[in-house]
Formats: structure tokens, C-alpha cells, sequence
């Protein structure tokens, strides 16, 4: 039987399953467990289940245990209600569902605003400790069939600067592609797996054209470029605890997608290119923490820098270029 078959409304049946996770988190030291498809287990039960593993988990030490509940919906609320059962975080379906069009350049990045705002608007402060991802096991891969990796350097920038807790799912270091072309979300008719579940080894029984040889690389270039952007998340906090603000959107198609992250007073600004051309933008930024005047360094290119100026109706703006599903943090 499957999860959809256990009767989670069972007393019986929740102390037994919370038993049988206690002594995997016990045996294996871990320091989170991840609920799978939380919709389908009665909300009495993941009270239970998160009250009690924590409480457990606190006996052997672990302040800060985390319950990371996985509901596939595409609504905000949902993930909101999850958290209101005593869950840490929730995967971020509802902004993967809509923000896919954008980062492949097929759709404005307003798109990418308008998400932001929706999932803040639900989610209010929790939004920061959700995990968001570009694709993942239950999902097409990032890249289709035929198209550049080229695309992946604003998407991982994305996810890595955005708020929340960055999914990066095997593979997408190695720009694996899923032959599957359509952009919508995966269905029923025509599955992500097992295309999305290749091998890794240079023999398997699950392979693909992208995913053909040895692919443990850590020298690829789509891996050094991760490695790269998380080491600078790693580097300036504000990419990991920073308040976000919208900054730049296109509402015509393809191109600038900007947003600073704010914390304990400093403003990191990303500016993110979905065009396949140099794009170009004026934007303001915080008056108080970049005033006119301040230089701007790009921390990916050591030759970029710009200048904040006095806007036209006051405070300080920003002139950046940025080159072709390029991205710019200063």
C-alpha cells in the first residue's frame, strides 16, 4: 500500500508511523525529514507528526529539526495552509508553475514580478524559508531538447538569489535535457520520469542523449557556473536573508528581470537577462543604502561597474546592461 492508502486519521496508525520515524532520524542523524504529498495525510496528523518528531528530535540535541511537507498544488494558500499545521517549509509549486514561461524567454519577466508578488502576498515572511526549484524529480527537466545551456545561467542565478531555499536537482549541473518539449506542467498523459531520472554513471539502465558517459564532472562548465553563484550566495547574506524588492520587470517579453536583496544594511542589486540579446535598464534602488553617487561592482565581472545617479523624481537610480541570459550582482 501507498501513502494514499494508510489511514493517517488513525491514532494508531500515526503512532506507529511517527515511531518508525523517530528511529531513522534516530539511527541515521538526520536533521529534517520531508513529508511526501502532505494533501493527501489528515491535517490532525502532520500536527501530531511535527509536534512530536520535533520534540523528539530536541531530546538528541537538535534545536532546529526541520518538517519540509510536499504538496504538488499550484495555489499559494495552499502552501500557506500547510505551514499553519506545524511544517517548516513546503516546496514552491505555485511560483514553479508560473515562472517557467519567463525563464526561458518564452513570456514577459512581469510574469516573474507578478509571482513574486502572489507568493509574498500568501506566504508573507515564510516565502524565505521555502524551497523553490527550477525543476525537480516530479517535473520536466529545466532544459528541453535543442536548447542552449545558455539559458541556465539567469535561471540558476534565479534560484540561487531569490528568496527562499534553493532546490538545484542532479542533473541540471550537467545541463541534462528531457526530450519532452512543452513548456506547460507535467500531466498524466505524458509524464516527467523516468526521462528526468537518468543515470549518472557511464553505464545504466536510464539514459538519455545529455545524460550519455560519465557525468560525476565537477570541471562541466554548467558546474562550475553553480558552484560559482553559490559560493556568492554564500558570500554576501543578503542573497540568503535579505528582504526582496522588485526593482525592473518587462512587460512586453524577454529581457530584464531586476530585485535587490536588503539585510542589515546592505542592498545586493541582481539583475537578471531572459533575452537573447544585450538588454538594457534604468532602475532605482534603495536612497538610503545607495544613495546617488555610490559605485557598483559586479561581483560576476571584475570589468563591470556602474554609477548611481539622482532619478528625475527623486531618489537614486541605477543604469545597467546586461549581456544576452546574462546576469549582473552589484
Amino acid at each position: 500500500p501507498n501513502y494514499r492508502h494508510w489511514a493517517t486519521e488513525n491514532p494508531d496508525t500515526q503512532a506507529l508511523l511517527i515511531r518508525v520515524a523517530s528511529w531513522w532520524l534516530k539511527e541515521s542523524d538526520v536533521d529534517g525529514v520531508r513529508l511526501d504529498a502532505i494533501r493527501h495525510m489528515n491535517p490532525g496528523f502532520v500536527k501530531r507528526f511535527s509536534r512530536e518528531i520535533k520534540a523528539y528530535a530536541g531530546t538528541l540535541g537538535k534545536r532546529n529539526f526541520l518538517v519540509l511537507g510536499e504538496n504538488s498544488t499550484g495555489v499559494d494558500g495552499e502552501v500557506a495552509k500547510d505551514l499553519e499545521l506545524g511544517t517548516d517549509s513546503g516546496y514552491n509549486y505555485p511560483e514553479y508553475r508560473r515562472q517557467s514561461l519567463a525563464l526561458h524567454g518564452k513570456a514577459p519577466t512581469r510574469q516573474l514580478e507578478d509571482s513574486f508578488r502572489a507568493a509574498a502576498g500568501a506566504l508573507g515572511g515564510a516565502l524565505g524559508r521555502i524551497v523553490r526549484f527550477i525543476d525537480n524529480h516530479d517535473t520536466y527537466r529545466f532544459l528541453r531538447k535543442g536548447e542552449s545551456q545558455t539559458l541556465l545561467k539567469p535561471a540558476f542565478a534565479f534560484l540561487l538569489f531569490s528568496m527562499g531555499f534553493p532546490l538545484i536537482y542532479y542533473g541540471a549541473e550537467q545541463a541534462f535535457r528531457q526530450t519532452e518539449t512543452r513548456l506547460t506542467p507535467e500531466g498524466g498523459d505524458r509524464p516527467a520520469d523516468p526521462q528526468n531520472r537518468e543515470d549518472m554513471f557511464a553505464e545504466g539502465e536510464f539514459k538519455s542523449e545529455s545524460s550519455s558517459g560519465d557525468n560525476f564532472n565537477a570541471d562541466s562548465e554548467t558546474s562550475k557556473l553553480v558552484r560559482r553563484l553559490a559560493q556568492l550566495r554564500k558570500d554576501l547574506p543578503a542573497l540568503r536573508r535579505g528582504a526582496q524588492y522588485v526593482r525592473w520587470s518587462d512587460p512586453w517579453g524577454p529581457g530584464i528581470y531586476a530585485f535587490s536583496r536588503i539585510h542589515e544594511g546592505q542592498e545586493v542589486l541582481v539583475v537578471l537577462n531572459t533575452a537573447n540579446e544585450a538588454r538594457d535598464a534604468e532602475m532605482f534602488v534603495d536612497a538610503g543604502l545607495t544613495p546617488a553617487g555610490t559605485a557598483l561592482a559586479d561581483a560576476l565581472d571584475a570589468g563591470y561597474g556602474v554609477t548611481t545617479y539622482p532619478g528625475a523624481s527623486g531618489g537614486s537610480q541605477a543604469a545597467v546592461r546586461v549581456p544576452a541570459h546574462g546576469v549582473r550582482v552589484l
